[in-house]
């Protein structure tokens, strides 16, 4: 069965480290019963690579490979639910590593989730 683990994160376009999409945490189908606060975490790393991708230097290519190294900050505002969510992100190089700020809302009520900020670096 296909879990659409990587299909959490729908990341719109990024300009100047500025991006904005949706976690649909609701996609996840895989047998393993997984907390959602934990898919929660996912998709935002699943953010912050991806932003990554897109400020730091030399990393946009496909055989480029920018992974998660650090949860700087993660906050958890309000219970985390299996649902969709909206967030907004800011990614700023630092070398070959960039450090993305993520918000992550309530896509009816607009009340913010989580707050994380997490490090991404070039493999």
């Amino acid at each position: 069965m296909d879990s659409q683990f990587l299909n959490i994160c729908q990341l719109g376009t990024v300009e100047e480290g500025k991006g904005s999409g949706l976690l649909k945490l609701n996609n996840y189908q895989g047998g393993m019963s997984v907390k959602p606060l934990f898919l929660a975490l996912e998709g935002i790393h699943q953010v912050a690579v991806r932003a990554g991708k897109k400020v730091i230097e030399g990393a946009s290519s496909r055989d480029v490979r920018v992974l998660p190294v650090n949860i700087n900050q993660f906050t958890e505002l309000a219970d985390v639910e299996l649902k969709e969510y909206e967030f907004a992100c800011e990614a700023a190089a630092f070398g070959p590593s960039a450090r993305v700020t993520i918000s992550v809302n309530d896509a009816v009520s607009a009340e913010q989730v989580i707050d994380a900020q997490i490090t991404v670096a070039r493999v």
